[in-house]
Formats: structure tokens, C-alpha cells, sequence
């Protein structure tokens, strides 16, 4: 099913900040609000939908359409494009894998060669967990061969492009030293949390989210 374009209100509580009953006025309550957002200038979004996970209960609120030019409400079998918002999930996973002991965080996620100088290694320093989990990798916000003139290229950017790119570039500086914020590092986690596990990134979700 292809991506749509709604924004997606992501809300996560605990019995303990939202009971039960509270969480049955939570439309109601928010009704006002998010119909002023959506009529907000500046704000592109033709619908929004709120998840609600809390011990005993799970609830979908949705508002508006799935895009402009249908009148279809959004539903929840419907698949988002959530940016960032996967960043956080990652996260969560590299957490949980540091409490099973399957990672150490300051461990080299890649063993480097004496002589070595690749994306993962520089001058004998590979890139660890905590590099990537931090944005102290090294490594830049984007890989170079992404086509910025598409039209949602991320969303076009192939695993053939993203190989092409890790076999070419060559890191200028070591990990662990600046911040430098990179959507690339990030999704070179997930992956590396999904080749520990033997499983593909999404079923890694599924199993230790459920």
C-alpha cells in the first residue's frame, strides 16, 4: 500500500498518567484542538490520527482524509510515513538490546582492519552503538548519491544505493568527538540492530514491541 500523506499524533500512556476512563473523553476533548490545527496556515496535512497503547486499552482517533483529493478518513490498516518518528523506536530497540546483553554500547558495531579506512573505520577506530545512538558518528546527515531534486527521494533511495554508497565513502573524521545530527547513522542502526537479531528491521519491531 503506498505511503500516505497524514500526519500521524503518536500518543503513548501509561495506566499510571492516563487512566482508563480519562482515555474515553480523550476525543472529545481533543476534537477542538486538532480542528483548528488542520485549519492552521502553514499546516499541509489533510487528516491526523492519535494512537492511544495503555495497559488494557488500545484506541485509534482519526480526523480529516487520507489526502486532498479523496474523501477517505483515515483508518488504521492505513501505512504512514512517520520520518523521525522512527528514530525514538530505534532507540528503544538499541535499549533493550543493551538489557538482554546482546550489545555493548561502546563496543565497535564493526571490527576494523589494521589499515583499514572505510565508513565504518577510521584509522583503526570503528563507529560503536553509542556513536550512532548519540549522532557521534562521524558520518553525514545524508549518503551523497540521494537525489534531492526527486520527489520524496528518501522514499525512492534503494538497499542497491545505499550499498554503493558505504562501498565509497571514506570517513574525513573520528567517531565520538562532534554532534552532527544524520538520518544515514540512524538507519545504519536499525539495520545493524536487525542483522544481530537475524531479522529484518520491521519483524524486529514486531517481535519486541508486542
Amino acid at each position: 500500500m503506498r505511503l500516505l500523506w497524514v500526519w500521524l499524533g503518536l500518543l503513548l500512556c501509561c495506566s499510571f498518567s492516563l487512566p482508563a476512563a480519562a482515555a474515553d473523553t480523550l476525543q472529545p476533548a481533543l476534537e477542538p484542538l486538532v480542528r483548528d490545527f488542520l485549519k492552521a496556515p502553514g499546516v499541509h496535512s489533510p487528516g491526523l490520527q492519535v494512537g492511544l497503547v495503555m495497559p488494557g486499552k488500545r484506541a485509534l482517533y482519526s480526523w480529516g482524509h487520507i489526502d486532498r483529493h479523496t474523501a477517505q478518513a483515515p483508518r488504521p490498516e492505513h501505512i504512514y510515513e512517520i520520518a523521525s518518528l522512527s528514530k525514538p523506536i530505534t532507540a528503544i530497540l538499541v535499549a533493550d538490546a543493551v538489557q538482554r546483553r546482546e550489545i555493548a554500547l561502546d563496543s565497535a558495531i564493526m571490527p576494523c582492519q589494521p589499515e583499514e579506512h572505510s565508513t565504518w573505520c577510521y584509522r583503526r577506530q570503528g563507529i560503536s552503538w553509542r556513536d550512532l545512538l548519540t549522532h557521534h558518528s562521524g558520518l553525514p546527515a545524508l549518503p551523497d548519491n540521494l537525489n534531492a531534486d526527486l520527489p520524496q527521494p528518501l522514499r525512492q533511495y534503494t538497499p542497491e544505493q545505499l550499498s554503493d554508497f558505504l562501498r565509497r565513502f571514506r570517513r574525513t573524521v573520528p567517531s565520538g568527538k562532534g554532534f552532527a545530527y544524520s538520518n544515514l547513522g540512524y538507519s545504519l542502526l536499525g539495520q545493524a540492530l536487525a542483522h544481530k537479531a537475524g531479522l529484518s528491521f520491521d519483524a524486529l519491531v514486531r517481535r519486541r514491541f508486542s
